[in-house]
């Protein structure tokens, strides 16, 4: 019976793959490098690619350039960079290395032999990472999650229920409390140290919109919770029998989801107003072997993932979505630049609120050297609720790093940027 079950989805999948005839999405970006193992987007959106045997690289410009970055190790994987402008960088079987606010200067922080999967950040700053290491024993790769409080100098086992199962995803709620998805389950913590057990099944993808919302998926069935992982409730997505790959957002909420089956993946969007997910388009770069991976998006809603060992883009900026731009924000943000590093002009964005008795909100935009002087004053002026932007240029000023500081009201928010010449 089983048996028979199978070939029914398979038959299902081939039918279904064989009569789509919608857009096939996704070009292949050109590199300079072989094989690429991990594609890291950062929230300044530079892009840093894991290879497999020529060092680290990375794209300032949406993937069109890359720069080699001088690295200890050929073998890269993920990169994660800290609230405190940390960059950590996996390589592979040789351990992890961090470099403290990007000064250049590349340290290693421990894990020989094991490979580092997911990095993370705890709401009060605890690093968190989950390595791996082959048993020959069991002949498997057994799975232990570690906890740094210091900044990576030193790090400390985390003994839990969870501790030797695959974590295969994780996101963060805007609080800053972390949910991992795992072969056992959901997990959440606020620290890193301390887990609470709050789904079960083997969770494949997780991703959490602005507003709390968090979106698991299982196999082919979505599941959706509004109180911190309390109750679940499933979300309708009738794709079946194509399995869901991965989840996530984009900065104006809206939520994809990729399917796929042994030969197909299909990439679905849906709107935050929106029950209906509707169809993007089918993934190129499927051999019939594997399918799109490492999913990753940037500010502007260009979208990267991973194929056979090659990178492909899907080109879908802001300017598709711009009439949700025009939505009053919730919060007061300063986004990071971009380009970021720039030579030597890059665009502010910052976002003010509805100000006090509707009012308009006192608005100050400045740049700061590395000294705390002042070199220029973007904005000061009264600020209606509503996006901006705003061009720097640095022509006139020496390479090196500076600080743009955003105050509304009694919002302060500082972005560390970078000219480059």
């Amino acid at each position: 019976m089983k048996n028979s079950l199978i070939l029914l989805v398979c038959l299902c999948s081939l039918i279904m793959a064989s009569t789509y005839h919608g857009q096939t999405i996704g070009t292949k970006i050109n590199t300079p490098f072989g094989t690429i193992r991990t594609i890291s987007v950062l929230a300044d959106d530079r892009i840093f690619a894991g290879t497999q045997s020529d060092g680290l690289f990375y794209s300032p410009d949406y993937g069109v350039t890359w720069i080699n970055l001088t690295f200890p190790q050929n073998e890269t994987g993920r990169v994660y960079k800290t609230n405190t402008g940390d960059l950590y960088v996996a390589a592979g079987m040789k351990g992890i290395y961090r470099n403290k606010n990007e000064a250049g200067v590349w340290d290693y922080v421990g894990f020989q032999d094991v490979k580092m999967g997911d990095m993370f950040e705890s709401a009060i700053g605890n690093l968190i990472i989950h390595v791996s290491s082959y048993n020959s024993a069991v002949y498997s790769s057994v799975y232990t999650f570690y906890l740094s409080k210091d900044n990576g100098m030193s790090w400390k086992y985390i003994p839990s229920q969870f501790s030797e199962s695959l974590a295969l995803c994780f996101a963060k709620q805007p609080s800053g409390e972390i949910f991992i998805g795992t072969t056992k389950g959901v997990y959440k913590s606020t620290t890193g140290e301390y887990w609470t057990y709050c789904h079960p099944g083997s969770i494949y993808s997780i991703a959490i919109r602005s507003d709390g919302m968090i979106y698991i998926g299982l196999e082919n069935e979505l599941r959706t919770s509004s109180d911190d992982g309390a109750n679940w409730s499933v979300f309708t997505f009738t794709q079946s029998p194509f399995e869901i790959e991965q989840i996530f957002r984009d900065t104006h909420d809206n939520m994809y989801v990729e399917t796929s089956n042994i030969s197909t993946s299909f990439l679905y969007k849906n709107s935050k107003s929106s029950n209906t997910w509707n169809l993007i388009g089918e993934l190129n770069g499927h051999n019939g072997n594997s399918f799109a991976n490492n999913m990753r998006i940037n500010s502007l809603g260009d979208i990267f993932y991973l194929d056979s060992g090659s990178l492909y883009k899907i080109s879908r900026t802001i300017t598709a979505v711009h009439a949700e731009e025009n939505i009053i924000p919730q919060q007061s943000t300063l986004y990071q630049n971009y380009p970021n590093p720039f030579n030597p002009t890059t665009t502010l964005k910052f976002a003010i609120p509805v100000g006090t008795m509707w009012g308009d909100v006192p608005t100050t935009l400045k740049v700061y050297d590395v000294l705390g002087r002042e070199v220029v004053t973007l904005v000061n002026e009264e600020k209606a609720p509503g996006n901006y932007e705003v061009k720097f240029d640095g022509t006139n000023l020496a390479s090196g790093v500076y600080f743009c500081q955003l105050q509304a009201g009694g919002f302060v928010d500082t972005k560390k940027i970078m000219l480059l010449k």
